[in-house]
Order: structure tokens, then C-alpha cells, then sequence
């Protein structure tokens, strides 16, 4: 609108200033119609020269120099210059998928024009407005701000523009893995993706999921209207409703902690024994700790079926691989 308006009032002018460029102001005196004695921005200039005399006698030119300039008004109450935009709109050819987004719990939320939300799956411009939410709700939470380098490691493993495989982070103990984790899974639960945390333990995993005020974190994602749970306390392992319960869990909560062998076993158990319970991992895998994983823990495996001959000779080929 700023580059239509200043069409509006344009003013021609000519002289033999050599100086005369685009973005230079000068006030008009003198004029017949005093309305138009006012300051002006030139938008443009064009200077045209020739050699003069010439290499022929008795060549002399009249106007050996001359300048042309568009101008407009310059100062309070007119039109700020902005110029014409050239570039061409990007158009995006064919359809284009995308996630709904909206409330926790709501199957499709419209607004009163019955319009709802997406996310593009290549559209990322929303991470630090994200960011600046959670921040915000951890210093609610919590009371205090996230320290930078926990900001600096979220937003590492939120952009966009690197390998789809995964991140990898090395992060000291004291320096906050868990809060990183828990706004790291709100991040990618709020655009719709289940999280899985694997924890080193089953007392953490308790614990990152409980609604302790010092250690659990999951008044925080309510925050957000966000559902958290764990599946390897008391009530997952009762030997009648444990697998009903996790089952239950696995579907009624956006985020899940828990260590390995808990989420192996649930997926083992629907695969190979159709329990039904879970057939893959979420769509967000974290995992706290991961040397504790694939090197402390490397030699632990998940016995399905106790007919398989000992699998302590194995050891070293799973750690291997």
C-alpha cells in the first residue's frame, strides 16, 4: 500500500545539477503555484552528456549537459517512498499435505469461520515463535528462565535445515538434560507428534513424568494442554490390568517416559505374541542419556521366548552391532 501511495503525486523536473541522485532531498522555491514551495526526496535520476565542442570544428552543443528526475513530496503527512515490488509471488504448483493442528483433545478445532490451522510439513517459521512460548512457560513453571545454553541446544535440535535422521547432543551433567528434554518434547508435541523419552532408568522415568513440583514435569505440559504419562510404575506391572493399562496410556497421552526395556517389551508383546498393546515407537523418539544406552547397557537384551538357547554367548555380537 506504502509503494501505491507514493504513486499518487509525482513530479518532473529538469536541470544541469550534476549532482541530482536518487535519494536526495532539496525545497523548491520560487514557484508560481506556492503550494508546490515544499521539500521533496528524488526517486529517480537520469543525467545525459555529450562531449562538447566535438572533434569537428564549429560543433558546439546548445545543452551539452542535462538531468531529469522524478521527485515526490517529502516530510509530515504525505506518503513515505517504498518502491514497486518486481519480484513475482511464488506460487506453489499442485496440492500440498499438511497436519492439522489445534487443542489437545479436540478432534478438529475451527475458528468462526470455520477455517482451521496446519502446519506445513516444509514450513518451520513458527520454531521461534515456539521457543518463545516455552521459555515462557518454564519461567511459570519453574520461576526462573532457561539458562542459554539449554536455549542454544533446543533450538540446535529444532532447526530445520539440517539431516532428517536425527540429532545427536553432547550435554554435561548439571547442565540441565532434563528440562531440555521435557521443552524439546513439548516442541514436537505440539505439532502433533507423539514423544517417546527413553530415560536410564525406570525411577527417572517415574519421576520426569510425575506432577512432583521440584522434579516432574508434568503440570508443565499441562500447560500447553498436553498429556504425559509414563508405562513402567506399579500399575503397568500389575500381572492382570498392566498390559490394558499401558495400552490405554499409549493412546490417551501425546508424550511417554520410560526406559528401553519397557518400550521393547510392549512392541515385542503386539508383534510377536498379538497382545495388542503397541506396534511401534511414537513418532518422536528422545532418548536421556543415549551412552547409557548403547554402551553401559549394551550387553542387557529382552528374552521373548525362553526356548532360545542362552543368549549370554551372544553378548559380544550385540554389542558389536
Amino acid at each position: 500500500m506504502q509503494a501505491l501511495d507514493a504513486q499518487v503525486k509525482v513530479s518532473k523536473g529538469y536541470s544541469d545539477c550534476g549532482s541530482l541522485t536518487a535519494g536526495h532531498k532539496f525545497k523548491l522555491n520560487n514557484h508560481p503555484s506556492k503550494t508546490l514551495n515544499t521539500q521533496y526526496v528524488i526517486v529517480s535520476a537520469q543525467h545525459e552528456a555529450e562531449q562538447t565542442p566535438d572533434y569537428a570544428s564549429g560543433s558546439e552543443s546548445a545543452v551539452p549537459y542535462e538531468s531529469t528526475f522524478d521527485c515526490i513530496p517529502h516530510g509530515a503527512g504525505v506518503p513515505v517512498f517504498r518502491p514497486m515490488l518486481k519480484t513475482p509471488k511464488p506460487v506453489v504448483n499442485g496440492t500440498q499435505t499438511a497436519v492439522v493442528v489445534g487443542p489437545a483433545g479436540e478432534e478438529i478445532f475451527t475458528d468462526k469461520y470455520g477455517r482451521v490451522k496446519v502446519n506445513f510439513h516444509w514450513d518451520r517459521e513458527y520454531v521461534p515463535e515456539m521457543m518463545a512460548v516455552i521459555v515462557r512457560a518454564v519461567e511459570l513453571y519453574h520461576g526462573y528462565h532457561p539458562r542459554n545454553f539449554q536455549l542454544i541446544a533446543l533450538g540446535i535440535f529444532l532447526e530445520p535445515y539440517g539431516r532428517e535422521k536425527g540429532r545427536l547432543g553432547n550435554i554435561s551433567t548439571g547442565e540441565g538434560k532434563s528440562l531440555i528434554t521435557a521443552m524439546l518434547a513439548a516442541a514436537q508435541a505440539l505439532i502433533d507428534k507423539n514423544v517417546d523419552i527413553v530415560t536410564s532408568s525406570q525411577v527417572l522415568a517415574i519421576r520426569n513424568a510425575s506432577d512432583d513440583p521440584e522434579e516432574g514435569y508434568k503440570e508443565f505440559f499441562h500447560l500447553f494442554g498436553l498429556k504425559i504419562n509414563n508405562n513402567c510404575d506399579d500399575a503397568c506391572e500389575n500381572p492382570r490390568t498392566g498390559q490394558i493399562e499401558r495400552k490405554e496410556r499409549y493412546l490417551q497421552n501425546e508424550i511417554i517416559y520410560g526406559e528401553t526395556a519397557y518400550f521393547q517389551r510392549d512392541i515385542l508383546l503386539t508383534i510377536f505374541f498379538s497382545k495388542d498393546i503397541r506396534d511401534r515407537i511414537g513418532d518422536i523418539l528422545l532418548v536421556d542419556e543415549v551412552d547409557n544406552m548403547v554402551i553401559d547397557n549394551a550387553e542387557k537384551t529382552l528374552y521373548i521366548s525362553h526356548g532360545t538357547t542362552d543368549m549370554r554367548h551372544l553378548r559380544d555380537l550385540f554389542i558389536q552391532i
